[in-house]
């Protein structure tokens, strides 16, 4: 399993491995970054997470922004449950990284909004 980790977490930036990144983004199983487009800016949908769930992982982690303006609705997390057996954690971007960074390995993937 790679390596991972968050070095810095800010509004409208995460710096990992010593590179800035100032959009919404994707953290894969293997510690690999993707871009993070959504249909809406502020609401989840399960076709905004396909990208994660293609990877079938246990759990994926959602920074809901600074100021948690993404919203992530009880019927997301049930559907994903039901559908895929996948646990949604969703809170602050900051505790999103620090769970991250605790937990990365093992069936977790991540996506991040930075701003709002």
């Amino acid at each position: 399993m790679a390596e991972f980790k968050i070095d810095v977490c800010r509004y409208e930036e995460l710096i990992i491995d010593h590179e800035s990144y100032f959009d919404d983004l994707m953290i894969l199983s293997d510690g690999s970054i993707a871009p993070w487009p959504r249909k809406e800016e502020h609401s989840l949908s399960e076709a905004d997470l396909q990208m994660l769930l293609d990877l079938k992982p246990k759990i994926i982690i959602i920074g809901t922004g600074w100021h948690q303006k993404l919203t992530v609705t009880n019927e997301l997390r049930d559907s994903l449950k039901a559908k895929y057996q996948i646990d949604l954690i969703a809170c602050h971007t900051s505790s999103a990284v620090g769970l991250l960074n605790q937990r990365f390995g093992d069936g977790i993937v991540a996506a991040f909004h930075l701003s709002c």
